[in-house]
């Protein structure tokens, strides 16, 4: 979880769930478990990314960014 949490904190243009997984060595599942225990307890937010086809992308920044 302090893995999540370090690479959270360096995105500030936000991270997908697969692109976390990416970094963190573990699959998209994983990682999208982690980030959505993340945003359960606060510590990060989602937000939808919408590109040109397709379902949109769960974009995940930490919290500290959602008050600013």
């Amino acid at each position: 979880m302090d893995k999540v949490k370090t690479l959270m904190a360096s995105e500030n243009s936000g991270i997908t769930a697969e692109e976390l997984g990416e970094k963190m060595g573990a699959s998209r599942t994983t990682a999208r478990r982690y980030v959505e225990y993340l945003v359960t307890t606060g510590e990060c937010r989602a937000e939808l990314a919408y590109g040109i086809i397709g379902r949109p992308e769960r974009k995940y920044y930490p919290a500290k960014q959602a008050e600013s």
